[in-house]
């Protein structure tokens, strides 16, 4: 089942984790960066902090969880995640419609005519208040996300399903057929920065102009002034996330003026808003975590990197150099020499290289590395630059190789070692640069698709399945675990455990200090109503919830595990 599945997961990993930290030895002992009450999750230095000690933790992401309309599935589900020792769950606080879904299924907030209107009834915020007393009464912390990068249209021109009583197509494998999903069964059918500005600009609307008309951003802030004091004094809401994975490109044309300048200046403004309707709770940008180095690329900074504080004998605090360029390569040239190591001792102990009898080759000379959009600023995002926003309060970055790439590819590896090696250094940079903010970073989304989902596969800025008539469209890069379209199949169960462990341990060592799986599958779910998200049989989309003593599952859009 989904959930037993992927607790041994999690448990796993928390246990790996807990394991790590619990060893570590604290490297700094600053107050918190501001006076908030030991009771709300706070930072010091580099790490977060929570009743006076640091907070490290594992979690998972439900972004669905808004839309479980019975308080024992929420329930079900939270015991479940909180049985794998994961302490953080990141949650979407936001879901748009332009007209209300069927069945009194959730969503936050109505646009008619180009105004937004917050929804807030009992299918509307107060299934938010839901999420947070279940959490509060296991113990365990909630980030809530405020908006989404994805949200693109099906070939029919709209997004999402919001009459889930329509004929709906069955998933099937190796299909060219069109798939149509029920509201709110995918991560990208919540709304989000393409709804806004389609609802207030209208069909000519450009994806970056969420970031630069005014008019659209005070309807962003008028959402923002409802939900953000509605919760300023949780404790049970760990943080805010302005953004699931803003950048200036979507399945929406651009403008083609969107820099990194355009989005960080949007960052600090959001910031600051949210930091004057909430003065208890950190907040992050929710970026995937881009670079834009200097010496690469032309990367002005607003917000330049301040000198390091003074620190007195009793205060230790550790901050590290800013990434660059050079940094980068050691990074990559370190990777490479722990894997030629590694292929000299499989030589030695009589072991295949890779399944193949070669000597590793030789890697060229290099002063500068490639690095691609993930370190050039193409995507608008300056992480460095992000995290010395005042009001920001720490890293956030994920890692989908699936969907994404993180650097060049290393012609002398295979697929699956490319993956893990990109991660690598993807987290290692992510660390490297947190640290030279002195702020703590949360790998806040990562996952695998494997030959068991990769049938589920939906990418986050598509409407449908892989292998059916998609592809990784505009937006994203191309998968890299094992090909994409009809061809992608994943990678084993084996792999994806042995790289997830691999990863962690990463993290880890870098500092990083949550880290969050992608993404929670849930079964034994009993709910016959909340707009469809809960299925009878894991990949069918039907209009058929589960009824009586039949048992449902969640959403599976190839991350969460397989039944079975």
């Amino acid at each position: 089942m989904p959930g037993m599945v992927l607790a041994s997961v999690l448990w796993f990993l928390a246990f790996l984790a807990s394991s790590s930290w619990a060893a570590l030895t604290p490297t700094r002992t600053t107050p918190l960066k501001r006076a908030v009450p030991s009771t709300f999750v706070g930072s010091a230095g580099n790490q977060f902090s929570l009743l006076g000690k640091p907070f490290h933790f594992v979690g998972t992401n439900a972004y669905w969880l808004q839309m479980l309309n019975s308080t024992d599935d929420l329930l079900t589900t939270l015991k479940a995640i909180k049985a794998t020792n994961a302490s953080v769950v990141r949650v979407w606080a936001f879901n748009d419609v332009t007209e209300p879904p069927a069945n009194n299924a959730t969503f936050l907030q109505l646009f008619t005519n180009g105004i937004g209107v917050p929804n807030l009834g009992s299918n509307g915020f107060e299934r938010l208040d839901a999420v947070l007393n279940a959490s509060e009464s296991l113990g365990l912390k909630v980030i809530f996300t405020t908006t989404n990068n994805w949200n693109p249209q099906d070939t029919n021109g709209t997004a999402g399903l919001p009459n889930v009583n329509a004929t709906l197509a069955k998933r099937a494998t190796n299909t060219t057929s069109n798939f149509t999903f029920p509201h709110g069964y995918l991560s990208n059918d919540y709304g989000g920065i393409d709804l806004y500005v389609r609802q207030i600009i209208g069909t000519q609307a450009k994806h970056d102009e969420f970031f630069t008309n005014l008019t659209v951003r005070n309807a962003f802030k008028n959402y923002l002034s409802v939900l953000v004091p509605r919760y300023a004094n949780s404790t049970t809401l760990a943080a805010w996330e302005i953004a699931n994975d803003p950048r200036c490109n979507s399945t929406l044309p651009s403008t083609g003026t969107c820099t990194t300048v355009t989005i960080t200046s949007w960052l600090a403004d959001i910031a600051q808003f949210i930091r004057s309707l909430d003065p208890n709770h950190l907040i992050s940008a929710g970026t995937q975590g881009f670079f834009c180095l200097e010496h690469i690329a032309d990367c002005p900074k607003l917000f330049p990197t301040p000198p390091p504080p003074k620190v007195s004998q009793a205060v230790n605090q550790r901050r590290g150099k800013q990434l660059t360029s050079r940094a980068l390569l050691e990074i990559r040239k370190d990777i490479e020499k722990k894997r030629a190591a590694q292929d000299a001792k499989n030589v030695l102990q009589g072991r295949s290289i890779r399944g193949k009898w070669r000597a590793p080759t030789k890697t060229k000379r290099q002063t500068t590395p490639e690095v691609g959009p993930a370190f050039d600023g193409s995507f608008g995002i300056d992480s460095q630059d992000i995290l010395n926003i005042p009001d920001i309060g720490f890293s956030t970055f994920q890692l989908f190789p699936d969907q994404n790439t993180y650097g060049p590819l290393n012609p002398n590896i295979n697929a699956t070692e490319n993956t893990l090696d990109q991660g690598i250094s993807w987290i290692q940079a992510q660390g490297a640069a947190a640290n030279a903010a002195g702020k703590p970073s949360i790998l806040t989304s990562f996952g695998l698709i494997t030959n068991a989902t990769s049938q589920f596969f939906v990418p986050f800025n598509s409407t449908q399945v892989v292998g059916s008539t998609s592809s990784l469209g505009s937006g994203a890069g191309t998968a890299s675990s094992s090909g994409t379209g009809a061809n992608f199949t994943g990678v084993s169960d084996g792999i994806q455990n042995s790289t997830y462990s691999t990863w962690v341990s990463t993290a880890l060592q870098a500092g990083v200090d949550g880290i969050l799986q992608y993404q929670w599958g849930q079964d034994g779910l009993q709910q016959s109503g909340g707009g469809g998200v809960v299925t009878s049989t894991e990949g069918d989309i039907g209009s058929t919830a589960p009824t009586g003593d039949q048992a449902g599952v969640s959403p599976q859009d190839g991350y969460a595990p397989a039944v079975g």
